[in-house]
C-alpha cells in the first residue's frame, strides 16, 4: 500500500528523470506531480522524462515529470505546434485558441488544459490513435498484485514538447 501522505512530498528522485532535449517531441503518459505518483506509475514500458517550460500566465519557470513512451508522429506534433506559435501572445484567450485549433484536427484538451505552458502542449489521450498505433503503446501493463486499483491509475495525455 502506498501511503496517502506521500502526495504533500515533491518527488525526491529527480535523477531518475531525463531531461527531453530533442524537441519537438510527443510523449504520452501520465504526468508525475509528487513523490505518490512517482511511486505508483510503474510501468515497464514507460520511461522517466522532465521537462523545463513556463507558465504562461505567471511567466515563471517550471520543470515537469513524466511517466511516458515517446510516439511515433512528429510531423503532427510539428503541426500542431507550428500553428499554435502562430496564435500570438494573448496569454488571455490562449486556452480557448488552444481549444479551437485542436478541434480542427478534431483534438481536444479539456482534461488537460491545465498543462499548457510554454514549452508543453496538453492533448487528451483519447486522441492518441492520431499519433501512434494503440496496439504499440501499452503504458497501462501496470503490476496488478502491486498496489490497490485505486492506486493503480492516472489520467493519460499526449504531451507536444518543444
Amino acid at each position: 500500500m502506498i501511503n496517502i501522505e506521500l502526495k504533500n512530498q515533491p518527488i525526491v528522485d529527480t535523477d531518475k528523470y531525463k531531461s527531453v532535449t530533442n524537441t519537438p517531441t510527443a510523449l504520452y503518459g501520465a504526468v508525475v506531480k509528487d513523490e505518490y505518483d512517482d511511486k505508483r506509475l510503474i510501468n515497464d514500458q514507460a520511461e522517466y522524462y522532465t521537462h523545463s517550460v513556463t507558465d504562461i500566465i505567471t511567466d515563471t519557470p517550471v520543470d515537469i515529470y513524466f511517466r511516458a513512451v515517446r510516439l511515433s508522429q512528429p510531423l503532427l506534433a510539428i503541426k500542431i505546434l507550428n500553428d499554435f506559435k502562430s496564435l500570438g501572445e494573448d496569454t488571455q484567450s490562449r486556452n480557448a485558441e488552444y481549444e479551437h485549433l485542436l478541434s480542427k484536427f478534431n483534438m481536444t484538451c479539456s482534461d488537460s488544459l491545465n498543462m499548457l505552458y510554454g514549452g508543453c502542449l496538453p492533448i487528451d489521450g483519447g486522441c492518441l490513435k492520431d499519433f501512434a498505433d494503440r496496439s504499440k503503446v501499452d503504458v497501462l501493463s501496470y503490476n496488478f498484485d502491486q498496489y490497490e486499483w485505486y492506486n493503480r491509475f492516472s489520467s493519460l495525455g499526449i504531451y507536444i514538447l518543444y
